[in-house]
């Protein structure tokens, strides 16, 4: 480990290690730091560890941290917004299955396991990791529980054809 002063003062001082990958590599340009942050949802300082890049070598513009928990869109609002729906008004009947039987998820909404998601209004097919959180302000159908016609012909979905 490497004593590094921090960018604040010149009396703070911070313990820098390198970073490695699983196989054992280093990683360029990145350190392990110690630094203290506002918790978001108690407002308390909290003292944590995390790799960031070494200042002035990478072109790292900003950085993006977790966000708030948020309520997720309730259920209702969901299957409003599902039959108000591009994909509802073009193929509804076709689908057979109603609304609370489509796995519906919107924003703030968590996703359990590995999904590959239909969004209601563009029939766009998106692909989603375990624990994702969904941010985007849309409707998604899981698409285990529409047609299979529909899944591999995700054209007919946006209003396309064959």
């Amino acid at each position: 480990m490497t004593e590094q002063t921090t960018a604040n003062t010149e009396s703070e001082r911070e313990m820098v290690a390198a970073a490695y990958l699983p196989s054992g590599e280093p990683v360029d340009n990145v350190g392990i730091v110690r630094a203290t942050i506002k918790n978001p949802l108690t407002g308390q300082d909290q003292e944590v560890t995390a790799a960031a890049t070494v200042p002035g070598v990478s072109a790292v513009t900003r950085t993006l941290s977790p966000q708030p928990l948020q309520a997720p869109e309730p259920q209702a609002n969901l299957i409003e917004r599902y039959l108000n729906s591009a994909v509802y008004h073009r193929h509804g009947p076709a689908i057979g299955r109603g609304p609370t039987d489509l796995g519906l998820v919107g924003k703030g909404h968590v996703v359990a396991g590995h999904m590959i998601l239909m969004d209601a209004d563009s029939g766009e097919l998106v692909r989603v990791q375990p624990g994702t959180r969904i941010e985007e302000d849309a409707v998604f159908i899981n698409t285990r529980n529409l047609p299979e016609w529909m899944v591999e012909n995700p054209q007919l979905a946006r209003g396309g054809g064959t």
